[in-house]
């Protein structure tokens, strides 16, 4: 099945790209709104909107710039309860911190309309221990990932005591992945 893609879709192309996918994946990008059937009306009426959706992406990374802005200055702070060994009763998944992201984005600016998606965080799997650690967001293919803070703590004071320990650590070594206390 060939589409024509609306939005940039990772991993298969950029808006306004005719690329060959299997039904069942073109049926789900049309239905969301992320394609259209590729059709000579459709490739006519893409040729009438290439300017349109060049300006449409051009907006949606100017977004995004802002907010990786925004981000790239933030520090998550997660309190739960955990047991001795600092192992979490729970995680704090993908979705968990993307809503947090978007509390900070719409804390430090009303004008920004651009959301964090849950796909935009890039964990191999959830927080699961107590501790400081980076946690790498794609906000956009033309944009470098980030890399956003996220400290989990059982209470706020450490994580206070945490978070200075991590800023120590960071100025001494080059790029410490994790902190555990």
């Amino acid at each position: 099945m060939r589409v024509i893609l609306l939005r940039t879709v990772r991993n298969f192309g950029r808006a306004g790209d005719v690329i060959g996918v299997k039904g069942g994946f073109g049926r789900h990008l049309v239905q969301c709104k992320d394609a259209m059937y590729s059709t000579p009306a459709n490739l006519q009426e893409l040729q009438r909107k290439q300017e349109e959706l060049k300006e449409v992406n051009l907006r949606f990374v100017s977004e995004a710039v802002r907010v990786a802005e925004i981000l790239s200055e933030s520090v998550l702070t997660f309190v739960c309860n955990a047991g001795d060994s600092g192992k979490l009763f729970g995680s704090i998944t993908k979705k968990e911190i993307a809503k947090n992201l978007n509390e900070i984005v719409q804390a430090t600016s009303k004008e920004v309309t651009f959301v964090v998606d849950h796909s935009h965080v890039l964990l191999k799997e959830s927080l699961k221990a107590i501790g400081v650690s980076k946690v790498k967001i794609s906000l956009h293919q033309d944009i470098d990932d980030i890399f956003v803070v996220s400290n989990v703590a059982r209470s706020v004071e450490s994580a206070k005591l945490a978070i200075d320990k991590f800023i120590e650590e960071q100025k001494s070594t080059d790029t410490p992945d994790s902190v555990q206390y």
